[in-house]
């Protein structure tokens, strides 16, 4: 592990960032296609839906155990392995089998993408000093943003060159040689004894522990926001460019909170997030645009806190594994419940009912990351009282 005083493996820094990159295109390859597998598989876009929400489902069932898995394992061998099972699906994908064997497929791709996303930001965080650690975990925290945009430019030219097969094999051929480079650049650090891995016990040790809780219950406020949000309101207020800006606002500001985390408590970054967010939200009411750059620099913030504060909490590689697979799960809860309850809110108030959501969202998010840290302080307490 990186010592407060030894210098920062920004090139491994950097090789886990892609290799982030090419985990969010498992999802990416496959929304940003859908035309495309419509074409192959004769079928309609709702129909294909299910090809995304898999991997989304792996991640409710399997977040948490995850996080054990990589805590008992080390994160070293589990990545290896889900790189390379995660390049054979891809490629396996590429040959376009009957839709039937695509759900086992993504299912399986699921596993892969999860074992990536749980292992990886402790992975950073071992690699970056004390100083540098809150910038290198906002790093981490943008990989999502940024694959997506990445992904945008490059599927359009590479389906017209080469269809699915070209899409989905560059993904396999990349996530493979990234990911190579990764472990090779990793060092050999043998992972702490682990008791028995029980799914029960595994999710009570998680949500029990606040240090460990902590940075998903912040995150999942976010991602519930976030996605859907963003799904309904360019078209709802006629803006559709705003899609394509939005986004790189609150990457700004989550690149901003690794910054801001050098000073200050992570999670206190990440609370300000939703201070900043609802008051956006409260201003937007009244219909100016302005509010709304605000309030996506609050949902930059607030993710940039919520990964930053894993290390901060926890200084066992374990327990960081553990938290970053609270953070996969509680992630995909969010972002599966938050389309459904912002078209609710959109059916019933128009743009009014996706500003209200977003204001009760941040409020339970502040609620939420108060408790938490109640809860903290009251364990260290506890510790220190005899």
């Amino acid at each position: 592990m990186t010592s407060s005083h030894s210098r920062t493996d920004w090139l491994l820094v950097g090789l886990i960032f892609c290799l982030g990159l090419f985990a969010a295109a498992q999802f990416g390859k496959i929304s940003l296609s859908l035309d495309a597998l419509a074409q192959a598989y004769d079928r309609s876009l709702p129909q294909l839906a299910i090809l995304v929400s898999l991997v989304g489902g792996i991640g409710i069932v399997f977040g948490v155990v995850a996080g054990g898995i990589v805590a008992r394992l080390g994160g070293k061998k589990v990545l290896l392995a889900a790189v390379i099972f995660g390049a054979i699906l891809s490629g396996l994908e590429g040959l376009v089998p009957p839709f039937a064997a695509m759900i086992p497929l993504r299912i399986a791709e699921g596993l892969s993408h999860l074992a990536i996303v749980v292992a990886c930001p402790a992975l950073m965080a071992a690699a970056a000093n004390d100083h540098d650690r809150p910038v290198a975990m906002s790093l981490w925290a943008m990989f999502f943003g940024v694959a997506f945009a990445v992904v945008s430019l490059i599927a359009p030219a590479t389906l017209a060159l080469g269809g699915l097969p070209l899409l989905y094999g560059g993904h396999a051929v990349g996530l493979l040689c990234v990911g190579l480079l990764v472990w090779m650049r990793l060092p050999d650090v043998a992972p702490d004894p682990q008791p028995p891995l029980r799914y029960l016990r595994a999710h009570v040790r998680s949500y029990s522990n606040p240090r460990i809780a902590a940075p998903g219950l912040g995150f999942l406020m976010y991602t519930l926001m976030y996605l859907a949000f963003m799904t309904f309101l360019p078209t709802a207020i006629g803006r559709p460019d705003l899609a394509a800006v939005l986004p790189l606002i609150s990457l700004a500001g989550t690149f901003a909170a690794g910054l801001l985390a050098r000073r200050y408590r992570p999670d206190l970054i990440a609370a300000s997030g939703f201070v900043v967010t609802l008051f956006g939200a409260a201003v937007a009411t009244t219909g100016a645009i302005w509010p709304l750059y605000l309030m996506f620099i609050g949902l930059g913030l607030t993710p940039g806190g919520c990964f930053a504060a894993i290390p901060y909490f926890n200084s066992d590689m374990g327990d960081r594994a553990r938290a970053a697979g609270v953070i996969a799960q509680l992630g995909n809860v969010g972002t599966t419940l938050g389309t459904p309850l912002f078209a609710v809110g959109l059916s019933i108030a128009g743009t009014t009912g996706l500003l209200g959501l977003m204001i009760l969202a941040s409020c339970a998010g502040l609620g939420l990351i108060a408790l938490m840290a109640w809860q903290i302080t009251h364990a260290d307490h506890a510790e220190i009282d005899p």
